[in-house]
């Protein structure tokens, strides 16, 4: 696996290099070739994609996460039922920031079956910066960032979308309806107001497979169809933003969402799985026990002002975040008798607001400092137990400079400094018997105070070659700060499916990293080649135990435990285009890590993979277009895995796009997008999935069309 990665590291090295007619590229230049679906760019040395509404629209799949997929070191692990989180070189959940309006989305986004709580509708662009951005966006970044903006600023007064999808498989239908009005200010400024609403509905989850494993019984399905896990979201966006010209307050942005997600959660891994459980009701389409609710609110504002060449921004997040699951009681002895169905509930309220000012310096050097202040208070009820009430607090500053971008050689250096502290109650179970509580009791969770001293600081060197070459390099150390589940976890996690364990003492996480991007540019295509090797001397990281649960319905245990890492990898991405009307792309991406005691790899590493997008477009003329892509996946066998990590078979995936659109005026059009995802109805199992251990495939063929208009 090592070898076979290097060689495919090497071969689209070389295939990239080979170019001519050569540009000119600058440092931090979005590359925007006609016909290409994504844009790459180097964000404060990193490697970085931009990828913008309608390029989104043309490739939307059932998640947001799903869709990213698509580009070249972005993966998606899934629970198969529409929740998935983004994956970047290998890192997700608490690795992963997402950033709206300069605030970072906070949820229960350790727990890998909760999804990324975002409209993918309401999205303007997304920026995907692959690397540890620690330094402005705190260890949360350590793997990467997705920076979401707004919808963008409409040309004419009033638009309106009105968008319907349909899917087979999962009988997926819905709705969404967005509108925007712009306002011209009576002093040279302008105001704009925007809604969306969304509605998603799904059928019970279908996979090409007859049985699955669970706590060692396998069993069947009939039909392939996981019964209750049909799916209910509602979205809600609303937002109003101000541009000022003649006023040191230039922008002023408030936005609100809501993200109310029900899923139902299939029976068979709730609890000790029988016959009868798995059998189902016979109706699709109904939600029943047991199932989840997700609900997330956030309240943003965001202000920027501008004094010459200085720019002071600040932010202000509220957001909550509530999780209820629902189900009948499932463990004797520890839950009394005639409890009602409320098994979960987790109250996530957080507050964070960010001050940042650019500073106009009398030398070539541009200097960028901040402060950032974030509390979280979380409360839990009902009839189990997963993590205990906690109160969490940080506060950071940060200071980077960046030298003159129009020199051949530019560096940039960093300091991040951040104090963090975390107050968690403790949690004792009784045992009951006869409805009657008695002396016995289990300590799921003992009180601890936490607090500590965490840093971060970076250096990179930028080299602008002759018109062709352009070369980012970054060293860097990176910290993390652990999470509340990996300090006092102690119960089965539905989402995972096993019971999971952390420890109050672990150490909080760093390491050291080096990033590398080479973009070179010609006439008709361009290449980019990254990579990384970071080596960190206390990950935290799911293992499995030599030991069993106490629970009727436990299984093996799994612990959070600290070990020495090292982790590389990088990706190749070449892009041509031999015609106008044709663009051809191809991208190998890899990576290799290793637990420094045991030797073994980690869990949950994405497979080498070669992602390949052929895309043709035809205007036939002013008023009709038409285009057709498919993406080509071929994931290589994944053999280097934890320990009782299941090995998962390469596989081969092609996807088919068309779209026709009809366009009425500049602003005002009708699309219609037919997906065809899995042509060739493939029997294949996702090494991210959480459905993997219990040998559930994916998605067979399934079909999606979707008609957008716009007015």
């Amino acid at each position: 696996m090592k070898t076979s990665m290097i060689v495919l590291l090497l071969v689209g090295w070389f295939n990239g290099l080979m170019g001519q007619d050569s540009i000119p590229m600058q440092e931090g230049k979005i590359l925007d070739i006609k016909g290409h679906w994504f844009s790459l760019q180097a964000q404060d040395f990193f490697s970085s994609i931009k990828i913008d509404k309608d390029m989104l629209s043309e490739q939307r799949s059932g998640q947001l996460s799903q869709t990213l997929s698509y580009l070249p070191g972005v993966s998606a692990l899934s629970t198969g039922v529409g929740i998935a989180k983004p994956v970047i070189r290998g890192f997700s959940g608490a690795r992963v920031a997402v950033v709206d309006l300069g605030i970072r989305q906070e949820g229960q986004q350790w727990g890998n079956d909760h999804g990324l709580e975002w409209d993918q509708y309401s999205v303007g662009s997304i920026n995907i910066i692959k690397g540890a951005a620690s330094l402005e966006y705190g260890g949360d970044a350590l793997g990467g960032v997705l920076v979401i903006e707004h919808e963008p600023w409409s040309s004419v007064k009033q638009q309106t979308e009105i968008l319907a999808v349909v899917s087979n498989n999962n009988r997926q239908r819905g709705w969404s309806i967005g509108h925007q009005q712009i306002f011209q200010l009576k002093n040279s400024g302008q105001c704009r107001i925007g809604l969306r609403i969304t509605h998603l509905a799904s059928d019970d989850y279908r996979v090409p497979v007859e049985t699955f494993t669970y706590l060692n019984r396998t069993l069947p399905l009939k039909d392939g169809v996981l019964n209750n896990t049909a799916t209910r979201e509602q979205h809600f966006t609303a937002f109003a933003e101000w541009r000022f010209l003649k006023s040191s307050l230039r922008s002023l942005k408030l936005t609100y969402r809501q993200n109310d997600t029900k899923s139902g959660l299939f029976p068979g891994f709730i609890g000790i799985p029988t016959m009868q459980s798995v059998q189902g009701d016979g109706d699709e389409r109904n939600l029943s026990l047991p199932q989840s609710n997700n609900l997330h609110q956030k309240l943003l504002l965001a202000f920027q002002f501008r004094d010459g060449e200085e720019i002071i921004r600040f932010n202000f997040g509220f957001q909550r975040s509530s999780r209820a699951e629902l189900s009948r009681p499932h463990q004797p002895g520890y839950v009394r008798l005639n409890a009602d169905s409320l098994s979960l509930k987790l109250s996530l309220y957080t507050t964070q607001w960010n001050v940042s000012k650019d500073w106009a310096l009398p030398s070539d050097w541009r200097l960028k400092t901040g402060m950032q202040f974030q509390l979280k208070q979380n409360e839990v009820g009902g009839n189990e137990f997963l993590v205990p009430s906690f109160v969490q607090s940080q506060q950071s500053a940060f200071a980077t400079f960046l030298d003159d971008p129009s020199r051949k050689f530019q560096q940039f250096v960093g300091l991040r400094v951040e104090q963090g502290k975390m107050v968690a109650k403790g949690y004792q179970q009784p045992w009951y018997q006869v409805n009657t509580p008695t002396d016995s009791v289990l300590t799921r969770s003992v009180p601890f105070v936490r607090q500590g001293l965490g840093w971060a600081a970076q250096y990179g060197l930028t080299w602008n070659g002759s018109k062709e070459w352009s070369l980012h390099a970054v060293l860097g150390k990176v910290y993390r700060i652990p999470q509340i589940n990996e300090m006092a976890i102690n119960g089965i996690h539905h989402g995972s499916h096993r019971h999971e364990k952390g420890y109050s003492d672990l150490q909080w996480e760093s390491g050291y990293q080096w990033d590398m991007n080479l973009m070179k540019e010609w006439k008709k295509g361009h290449a980019q080649i990254t990579g990384f090797v970071a080596y960190y001397d206390r990950y935290i990281y799911l293992a499995p135990q030599a030991y069993f649960s106490d629970l009727p319905d436990g299984g093996q245990v799994y612990e959070y435990v600290q070990r020495p890492v090292f982790w590389s990898g990088g990706e190749c991405f070449w892009d041509w285009h031999p015609l106008n009307w044709w663009n051809s792309d191809f991208a190998i991406e890899g990576m290799y890590t290793q637990e420094m005691r045991s030797g073994l790899g980690l869990p949950f590493i994405p497979p080498m993979t070669l992602k390949s997008n052929q895309r043709w477009f035809w205007r036939w003329n002013e008023r009709q277009s038409f285009s057709f892509l498919i993406h080509l996946r071929w994931a290589m066998d994944q053999n280097r895995v934890s320990r009782n990590e299941k090995t998962t078979p390469g596989y081969f995936v092609l996807n088919a796009n068309v779209e026709y659109q009809y366009q009425f005026s500049a602003e005002r059009h009708i699309s219609w997008i037919l997906q065809c995802n899995n042509a060739m109805n493939t029997v294949y199992f996702n090494h991210l999935s959480l459905y993997r251990p219990m040998n559930l495939a994916e998605q067979g063929r399934w079909i999606q069309t979707t008609i957008a208009l716009n007015f």
